[in-house]
């Protein structure tokens, strides 16, 4: 049985995980980090189930497997945010320590994946910190997070760093064959949009044939909408608990995809997917363009009003957009 059989591609990861394991050189807790849907959480998990399983292997047999798989092991605990929180409360920390102080239930140690580690608090972080400078000899952690620079200097440097770089999309169809193989054929037309991430391949799957962020992005290049009555509409009316930086790291992304797919239509011919674009736009404006998407993309990551990025990207935009109207 291959190692970690529940993770599709990232080989170099698993191979790293599987050295770990086979020396029994395990650290105190790990580091997942990667973008969203890339298949840290589900790694996490797998590498739990591997390393309570009494056949040290998966088997999905023994009885910490059934449990695992039941998702009822004493030994386990899985931390979150709660349904439509953004942030995870210092009082789960502190019942995950008092949870760490007894002693396993069932097996010889005790795991916690706290996932979306970046949404805990500095307070929370500093609780935590203190589990991780003393971790408990029976202690294990993985730590899951898109966003690790959210983390604590301090908490970072007690981790082992494991990073989930984007899936291929084979990888990602395969994935999908396992879920939904009714959606492959869907899936591979919407490939250009998931960007490694098997993750937003789902959401896509579950909304419209064009993905909202692709929408949000062509929206962004049009030069006939505002900046602020555009932020309004792709930002505002939004419930707690959205990750409003992702949200625009998505159309930043979306909107790289689509401008690199209408300059290779407008080179070599073909459909091009953003038609109301002005036949004046050069290729230096498309470099201009990218450059202005993947600045913004870096900024917004540690922007205490994304909304305001979004705004400003949209001026910058804008200007572009007006100087190639002129020429055309």
């Amino acid at each position: 049985m291959s190692f970690l059989p529940e993770v599709v591609g990232h080989d170099g990861v698993r191979e790293f995980l599987r050295g770990v394991c086979h020396t029994g050189r395990i650290p105190p807790g790990f580091l997942f980090h990667g973008d969203e849907g890339r298949g840290k959480a589900t790694a996490a998990r797998a590498l739990a189930r591997r390393m309570f399983c009494r056949n040290g292997d998966s088997c999905g047999r023994c009885s910490s497997c059934l449990q695992m798989a039941g998702g009822h092991f004493a030994d386990f605990d899985w931390v979150a945010a709660a349904e439509g929180k953004a942030v995870i409360p210092i009082d789960r920390v502190r019942a995950l320590r008092e949870w760490f102080a007894r002693a396993p239930y069932e097996s010889d140690r005790r795991i916690a994946v706290i996932d979306g580690a970046h949404q805990l608090g500095t307070e929370a972080q500093n609780s935590l910190l203190k589990l991780l400078e003393e971790p408990p000899g029976s202690g294990f952690f993985i730590l899951v997070t898109p966003d690790p620079a959210r983390l604590l200097e301090t908490v970072v440097s007690r981790l082992q760093r494991v990073f989930f770089g984007p899936l291929g999309d084979e990888q990602i169809l395969e994935i999908v064959r396992r879920s939904h193989p009714e959606h492959e054929k869907r899936a591979r037309t919407l490939l250009p949009f998931a960007r490694g991430s098997a993750g937003r391949m789902t959401a896509l799957l579950a909304g419209g044939d064009e993905p909202r962020s692709a929408l949000a992005a062509k929206e962004l290049l049009d030069r006939r909408t505002g900046p602020f009555s555009f932020a309004e509409r792709v930002l505002g009316g939004r419930g707690k608990g959205r990750d409003l930086r992702n949200e625009c790291r998505e159309l930043f992304g979306s909107g790289l995809e689509l401008l690199s797919r209408e300059l290779h239509a407008r080179l070599r011919g073909g459909g091009r997917p953003l038609p109301e674009l002005s036949d004046g736009l050069m290729q230096q404006d498309f470099e201009g363009l990218m450059e202005i998407l993947i600045e913004a993309d870096r900024r917004v990551g540690a922007a205490a009003t994304p909304r305001l990025v979004l705004e400003a990207t949209k001026i910058r935009v804008h200007r572009i957009l007006a100087r190639s109207a002129k020429r055309a």
